[in-house]
């Protein structure tokens, strides 16, 4: 009988982000990405003598099942996860011990992976796929959080990750002290720089930048922008396709995931390329944005404000300009919106979810990221619960973003409760759907000055599209005055009574009423207001040129 091994990366995030080194943050992806692509097809080749099929994405057949001799075939593999059919289970296991040791001795030990295995004849993939994610999903509730073992009072901690320092390093004629892990990280970035330049327009004239400094900042205006982006319901997708057809050959689904796995990837890059290309061209031909944005040009090469991070299969990670960075995630859902997989004579639109955390340059990156994460989530979180009352399938993609201010290093909820509810003010009711109240992901927690999540592009309500945001922050720009934008800013922060008799000051000086918002100009709805999210934008939306507004100023 034959074996499937299912593998998943675990720790990804701890592993990735885990400096504050950009060097060392790419390092780490594109190792995460080597573990499937590179180091487990060697181990398979090795263990199995070449007697083994692994360029799963060339083949439009599945042999192992009718081919005695083959001692293993790779299904597919993407997203931190992969699928291997064994011709037995102890060729399974052999396998995962190499790969156990390849992964040690590569990362220093820093990251991890869980395997489980399923005996199959070959009869019902669907069944079998779901018997490995329950077993899978068991096995890594049960794992062990393992914490590196760290220094003791005669170590040296390692100058980037705070892990035993193990090996010195020059570095701008200065001596510094690296763990382990981060060393290999590095190594890994010097022997793939070029990982992510297919994303540039041409490799010529642009480069992408090394340090957060390098994302072009003025003095005194030093914000970046950590982006991430997730695809919506991609499992549920799947097994959609598979079980569209249950009468469907092993084969046949085999050959549904591995094409559902390269198109996902190939529109999602495609949307990465498209945003960086859209920078690039507002960076040459539009003066007036360049002066904004102010990039770093060294070698000749202008350093794009943007740093891909982790771009694997619906997964996107980059960090950018903290100006951009809501407009780059809108213009990528937008153009992801465009998109659509053709499987099995049926199309399928993709959509994801945004979230965009605006912190400091040298604020820790990796707080920063868990925050962007947690916003994707909570855009997430709105736009299930609008899509099941509203009863339609297509969630919407959604954008929710949050400015760090302060030094706060709680999680998101815990930030709103303390700065988002307006003092004396009642709190506006949950979003619920009745049939799941009960259940905490079908409850999402709203805010007195919080309008957002937005929903950037699809089908969802029209007070929460992005154009509604767009229309207020454009009148807010266009008619009033930077310094009464921000006194308005303020009073609402104060109480919704000062901010009432402010509107009112400001309507005696001239000013007639605020921005109309989905045909109202209240400052509060059901207890909460649109106009905060425009207000607390004011300096950090720079929206990308498009070829009819490019500025030619001086």
């Amino acid at each position: 009988m034959k074996t499937i091994a299912m593998y998943d990366v675990t720790g990804i995030q701890d592993f990735v982000f885990a400096s504050g080194k950009i060097k060392e943050n790419v390092g780490a992806s594109i190792i995460v990405q080597k573990v499937f692509e590179e180091y487990l097809n060697e181990v398979i080749e090795k263990a199995c003598i070449n007697n083994c099929r692994t360029e799963w994405n060339q083949y439009s057949d599945f042999q192992i099942c009718s081919e005695p001799e083959l001692q293993a075939e790779v299904l597919y593999m993407g997203g931190g996860n992969a699928m291997v059919a064994y011709q037995n289970r102890e060729t399974a296991i052999n396998v995962t011990k190499k790969l156990s040791y390849e992964i040690l001795e590569r990362t220093g030990g820093t990251l991890k992976f869980a395997v489980v295995y399923q005996n199959t004849e070959c009869k019902d993939y669907l069944n079998d796929r779901d018997e490995l994610l329950k077993k899978l999903k068991i096995n890594k509730y049960r794992m062990v959080h393992q914490t590196p073992l760290l220094g003791i009072g005669i170590t040296r901690q390692g100058d980037t990750d705070g892990l035993p320092a193990m090996i010195p390093v020059k570095e701008d004629n200065t001596q510094k002290y690296l763990s382990k892990s981060a060393y290999f990280k590095r190594k890994t970035w010097e022997k793939e720089k070029k990982y992510f330049d297919r994303l540039l327009p041409n490799t010529t004239d642009y480069d992408f930048p090394l340090e957060f400094d390098d994302l072009g900042q003025k003095k005194g205006e030093n914000h970046i922008a950590v982006v991430h982006i997730d695809g919506n319901n991609m499992g549920k997708m799947l097994n959609q396709l598979l079980e569209s057809d249950r009468t469907a050959e092993y084969q046949q689904s085999i050959q549904t995931v591995r094409e559902f796995s390269k198109q996902v990837d190939k529109k999602y890059f495609s949307a990465m390329k498209c945003i960086v290309q859209e920078l690039a061209d507002g960076l040459k031909t539009d003066k007036l944005f360049y002066k904004k944005l102010d990039p770093v040009v060294k070698e000749k090469k202008l350093l794009l404000p943007i740093r891909p991070i982790v771009r694997s299969g619906d997964d996107v990670t980059f960090v950018c300009n903290g100006k951009i960075g809501i407009a780059l995630a809108e213009e990528f859902l937008t153009e992801l919106d465009h998109h659509t997989i053709l499987l099995n004579d049926s199309e399928t639109k993709l959509s994801a979810c945004a979230g965009v955390a605006i912190v400091k340059s040298h604020f820790p990156f990796y707080r920063a990221y868990q925050l962007a994460e947690e916003l994707c989530k909570s855009a997430k979180m709105k736009g299930n619960i609008l899509a099941k009352m509203e009863n339609v399938e297509e969630i919407g993609n959604w954008l929710d973003f949050h400015i760090v201010q302060t030094g706060i290093s709680t999680n998101l909820n815990e930030i709103r409760d303390k700065f988002c509810q307006v003092p004396g003010m009642e709190p506006p009711k949950e979003l619920k759907y009745p049939e799941y109240a009960d259940m905490p992901e079908m409850r999402y927690k709203q805010y007195n000055l919080l309008w957002r999540p937005w929903c950037v592009a699809g089908n969802c309500d029209e007070k929460y599209q992005w154009n509604a945001f767009k229309a207020v922050y454009n009148e807010f720009e266009k008619e009033w005055k930077r310094s009464r934008l921000k006194k308005l800013e303020s009073e609402m922060t104060r109480s919704a009574n000062d901010a009432e008799i402010y509107i009112q000051e400001c309507k005696s000086r001239g000013i007639k009423k605020l921005p109309e918002c989905v045909r109202s100009s209240d400052l509060y709805r059901g207890g909460q207001t649109p106009y905060f999210d425009a207000l607390e934008l004011l300096d950090f939306y720079v929206t990308l040129p498009k070829a009819e507004e490019i500025s030619h100023e001086n």
